[in-house]
């Protein structure tokens, strides 16, 4: 009678290939979790970033910060150095498809908040899932609109 002390190929192959599934579903649920994380700092910053506008508001007539080249973000930098900003906020990935963008004064305004008439300034941002929160802006279906009166 022939001891068996070990395990056969096909029993370690049928392991290997249940380790391997388990794990393709734990990473896809993964990656599903960093775009909800990244998503949920984005709407933070554009809160912190209005609550700011607020206050540059407040201290200034009612005037909003000068909108500068949006694209870059360099709205900020009147938030920033008046102290309404601690830092330059970024989006989280900050590549060229997800940035956050701000006009003031433009006749696009009304045609990305039409459910908010009196809105003067729009901060638009991307989210990689798609949420009913917010009002969607006409670039795309992920882009974003906070309005602002």
């Amino acid at each position: 009678m022939k001891n068996k002390n070990g395990f056969t190929l096909i029993e370690l192959l049928v392991v290997v290939a249940i380790i391997a599934m388990l794990t393709s579903i734990i990473m896809a649920a993964l990656g599903d979790a960093q775009a909800k994380a990244r998503d949920t700092r984005r709407l933070q910053d554009v809160k912190t970033i209005q609550t700011a506008i607020n206050m540059y508001q407040n201290a200034n007539n009612e005037n909003f910060p000068p909108a500068g080249n949006s694209r870059s973000a360099d709205f900020l930098s009147a938030l920033i150095s008046q102290k309404y900003l601690p830092i330059k906020l970024s989006d989280p990935i900050n590549s060229d498809d997800y940035y956050y963008n701000y006009l003031t004064d433009s006749p696009s305004i009304l045609s990305y908040c039409s459910t908010k008439p009196n809105t003067r300034a729009v901060i638009m941002f991307r989210l990689e899932k798609i949420i009913s929160t917010y009002p969607k802006c006409g670039i795309d279906s992920l882009w974003y609109c906070y309005c602002i009166n």
